[in-house]
């Protein structure tokens, strides 16, 4: 498969490095062939400075790479997106992510795909230091800091290093399932095994259908209220079975886990402030008490809240 990884001045180098050297693991004896095949693209110059001072050199660039990728994925700091921002670059990124299957940005590259058109009524991960800004001028945009990594149809995002190897692993699960993906996590160094542990629940997967999509939009909102399966399938307007089903296969994953996950997540922020307590962190994301807390995080994290 074809990656296309633009590449602009000022970059982080580990955004980029991070990702690809996770996808160059998968070796034929995962998969069949050859699993991906990259291609940097410099904006005007083939030699891309980055924040660091470390230079990477680009195989093209956007005067010169046709737009026909598999996947288009965007990697640049705050300052360099926002002084990228031309006609002609916009231009060239609303081709390249019309034609490819996916589309992806890591920090505050997001703009970029905002500014080309192609994340209207879409759900993005960003940096909280980026979120109110982005919001203001992006207010068709849904902008979410409490996950690393989000998927939203053929939009995946995501934001610090850490979050690029996610996002690499969202990227061989989808296309060569969760038994690769889980296989690829277990050869990364001990760092990138703590960022992508969660395996089974590695980013946000929005749903297409508009029915499932506010659904999980008021999951995320109301998470201290009774999220039982028989209440969300009344809100969406189907049986529980059949509602099951669909859900599964707009998300990847059952509701009550999508429930879990997300209770444990906000549970796991707010636990990071010291004016909050473990019982009133429970009360306020929807668990019975600290037992039940300390027990689903354990089941999701793999550790208690304190040790966290």
């Amino acid at each position: 498969m074809h990656i296309g990884i633009l590449v602009l001045p000022g970059h982080r180098a580990s955004d980029i490095v991070a990702a690809m050297d996770t996808l160059s693991l998968l070796d034929g004896g995962s998969v069949s062939g050859e699993p991906y095949r990259f291609q940097l693209i410099g904006l005007d110059v083939r030699s891309v400075a980055g924040k660091s001072g470390l230079a990477l050199m680009a195989d093209s660039t956007v005067a010169t790479a046709a737009p026909d990728f598999d996947t288009l994925l965007i990697s640049g700091s705050g300052e360099s997106v926002r002084s990228r921002t031309h006609p002609a670059l916009v231009e060239w990124i609303a081709a390249a992510g019309r034609n490819a299957r996916r589309i992806g940005a890591v920090g505050e590259a997001v703009s970029l795909l905002a500014s080309a058109g192609l994340l209207d009524g879409c759900t993005v991960a960003l940096h909280p230091a980026a979120l109110r800004r982005f919001s203001r001028r992006w207010p068709a945009v849904i902008a979410r800091s409490d996950q690393s990594v989000i998927r939203d149809g053929k939009v995946l995002t995501a934001f610090g290093p850490e979050s690029s190897v996610e996002l690499a692993l969202e990227l061989v699960r989808d296309d060569f399932g969760p038994f690769v993906a889980s296989q690829l996590a277990q050869r990364l160094d001990n760092c990138c095994r703590t960022a992508t542990r969660q395996t089974a629940h590695p980013c946000l997967r929005m749903g297409t259908r508009a029915c499932i999509r506010d659904l999980q939009h008021y999951i995320l909102t109301h998470l201290s209220a009774d999220l039982c399966v028989s209440r969300l399938a009344a809100r969406a307007g189907m049986s529980e079975r059949h509602f099951a089903r669909v859900f599964v296969r707009e998300t990847g994953t059952t509701p009550l886990e999508f429930v879990r996950v997300q209770r444990v997540t906000r549970a796991m922020q707010l636990l990071a402030q010291p004016t909050h307590s473990i019982a009133r962190v429970a009360r306020l994301c929807g668990f019975s008490g600290t037992h039940a807390l300390r027990r689903n995080v354990a089941a999701v994290l793999g550790t208690m809240p304190l040790e966290h």
